[in-house]
Order: structure tokens, then C-alpha cells, then sequence
């Protein structure tokens, strides 16, 4: 894969994992027995700190939805939030750098003003913001609704200082 996307920094994803069919695999159920996890939540987290690992001997910065943070992830790892900025700060916090996203989701149609009041807030592991517009809800001919001025707003949001709310 990494072949494929050359970037250095390489999104795993790791939101809305169906774990239920674990728990019916005797091959899963085996492995996680074998390795003392108790739970999907600790099979995921075991998962994605291999993961990790494996990129960054790749040269690679894993980046991972805020479901990744456990407290074992390496602290490489970018944590990107979807749910707020208490995840965000919960994952700066232990030392992982961040990128928000809540609250820029553009799909949403909120106003321009909507977005100027998000503020990322200042935290020397806050690497910025993502203003995400998911394709099942843009056709081609809502498309450029959908964006402007949302995305101009977000970008001066997040390009000038805070004092910028307007």
C-alpha cells in the first residue's frame, strides 16, 4: 500500500469497525486468547499499534480516527478527531499530535459563521484542521453549494490567528 500512496503520513481509518464477527471466528477467538486480550476493543487497539509500528519502519506517520487513541498507540501515530475537541485535547494530551475535524464536515450545510466559531485552540501537538465532504451526499449538481464559502471560511479559520472570527 504504501507503494500506491507515497505520502508520509498514511490514514488507516479505524472508525466504525464492525467488530461483532470477531467474536464468531475461532481463528480470532484463538489468537486473542493467545495473546491475553480481553475484548474487540483490545484486539483493535493490539491490531493498530502493530500497525504502527510496521509503517513507521516504512517511513511512514500512521494517522487514525479518534477510535484508534488506546494507551498503548506509539505516540507517532496522528490522531484525527471526528467527535470534538474533548477528543482532541484527550488525545494531545497523551502526547499525540492531532487534526481536528469536527465541526468542519461541509456536508452538513452549516452556515460560514458556524465554522469561524470552531476553534481548533492552540496546543503545540495540534497540526490543524480538515474540512471533510463525504461523496454520498454531493451530486454534481449540489457540489459547489456545498463547499463555497464553507471552505473558504474554514481555511481563513484555520490559517489565521484565533482572533479571527469573521
Amino acid at each position: 500500500m504504501v507503494t500506491l500512496f507515497p505520502d508520509r503520513y498514511f490514514h488507516i481509518g479505524g472508525d466504525e469497525a464492525n467488530t461483532k464477527p470477531w467474536s464468531a471466528s475461532p481463528r480470532i477467538v484463538a489468537f486473542m486468547k493467545q495473546e491475553s486480550l480481553t475484548g474487540r476493543g483490545a484486539l483493535q487497539a493490539h491490531f493498530n499499534t502493530r500497525l504502527s509500528a510496521i509503517l513507521t519502519k516504512l517511513n511512514r506517520t500512521m494517522v487514525g480516527w479518534d477510535e484508534t487513541l488506546h494507551p498503548g498507540l506509539p505516540t507517532t501515530t496522528v490522531v484525527q478527531s471526528w467527535r470534538g475537541q474533548a477528543a482532541l485535547v484527550k488525545s494531545t494530551a497523551a502526547g499525540h499530535r492531532g487534526i481536528l475535524s469536527n465541526g468542519y464536515y461541509l456536508d452538513h450545510m452549516k452556515s460560514a459563521g458556524y465554522h469561524y466559531e470552531i476553534d481548533p485552540g492552540e496546543n503545540e501537538n495540534l497540526l490543524g484542521g480538515e474540512a471533510c465532504l463525504w461523496a454520498e451526499y454531493v451530486t454534481q449538481d449540489n457540489v459547489d453549494m456545498r463547499i463555497w464559502p464553507r471552505m473558504a471560511a474554514i481555511a481563513e479559520r484555520l490559517w489565521s490567528p484565533a482572533s479571527v472570527r469573521d
